[in-house]
Parts: structure tokens; C-alpha cells; sequence
């Protein structure tokens, strides 16, 4: 994330770098997911305007684990079915066609990425073609678990209206 700074405020965030885009006389510094419109930078540390309105935080934070819960669900995953680990891509369309050769359920060709990055289609069997559909259902199911957890301690925190505790709330990668 990028935000444009105009007198120490945030005037807006983006998720695109801003890199050669905007005229030079625009400051954009990067920035975590949470800073948002009218937080400030101080020159070292960006913070959150002091009206911050307990929803706002929680609806921007909920927003936030979304976007990274989807980010890391269609970044790929590894899989074992065919011997060694192997990446799979997880865009929708990957998902789509990875259920479309599971249910066809014959041997077929497969896309996936070796250790060093090299992607190929290798040859999988209709039970190995399973077994990365497998995979990535665990995969997809433990995140989909995780944001749900942090979305749900994040209700605790608003219904207790602990500012401090939602701000604490984030997403990390544990994977």
C-alpha cells in the first residue's frame, strides 16, 4: 500500500505503486494496510486521526482481512501429490480449472511451478489431480478459518469498545 501525503495528512491510499505514475511533486510513501484517509505522518510514523470512530477502524480492519485472506488464497499453493512439492496456481481461474480436470477424472497434463520457479505441465494422475484438489481445499478452508477468527475477535473488541484492541488485530503470514 501507497499513501499521497499532502501537509502530513494522508489524502489517499492505493494499492498500485504509484512509481512513475503521478506528477514528481507528489509524495507517496509506502504504508501498512491500515492507514487509511486523514491519518498522519509525522515524517517517521504514520497514525490514525484522533477523532478515529471505533466502527470505521473495525469496518477498515474487516476490509483488510478480506483483501488478505483473498490475496493469499489465490498467491498459489504447494502440493505433494506428485512426488515432491510443487506450486499450483490458485487464481479463480486456476481453481476453476482444477476442479474442472478433477471431475473429469482421467490422467491428464497439469500446470506447476518446481522449487526454482520453472513452470511446466507434468503428467498427473486422476488421483493425484485429486490429491492437489485436496490440498488446495485445506489450504482455501484453514484461511477462510483464520480471517474468521480475527473477524470474530474483532466483534469482541467493538462490542466491547476496545479501540486499542481492534487497532491490534492483523493479518499475519504464518504460512
Amino acid at each position: 500500500m501507497w499513501a499521497r501525503i499532502e501537509d502530513g495528512t494522508v489524502a489517499e491510499t492505493t494499492d498500485i505503486d504509484p512509481a512513475g505514475r503521478f506528477h514528481e511533486s507528489l509524495i507517496w510513501l509506502p504504508c501498512g494496510v491500515e492507514v487509511d484517509q486523514r491519518w498522519h505522518w509525522n515524517g517517521h510514523t504514520f497514525t490514525p486521526p484522533a477523532e478515529a470512530n471505533i466502527e470505521v477502524v473495525h469496518l477498515n480492519r474487516t476490509r483488510d482481512i478480506n483483501q488478505q485472506c483473498e490475496a493469499t488464497i489465490t498467491g498459489g499453493f504447494w502440493s505433494a501429490a506428485i512426488g515432491e512439492q510443487y506450486q499450483y496456481g490458485s487464481q479463480l481461474d486456476d481453481q476453476l480449472n482444477l476442479t474442472g480436470m478433477v471431475l473429469v477424472g482421467k490422467d491428464s497434463l497439469y500446470a506447476c511451478r518446481d522449487q526454482q520457479g520453472r513452470k511446466e505441465f507434468r503428467l498427473h494422475t486422476a488421483a493425484q489431480l485429486r490429491q492437489v484438489g485436496d490440498d488446495f481445499t485445506l489450504f482455501k478452508l484453514q484461511l477462510l478459518q483464520k480471517a474468521n477468527g480475527l473477524k470474530q475477535t474483532l466483534d469482541a473488541a467493538l462490542a466491547a469498545g476496545d479501540l486499542t484492541s481492534v487497532n491490534a488485530v492483523t493479518w499475519t503470514e504464518a504460512q
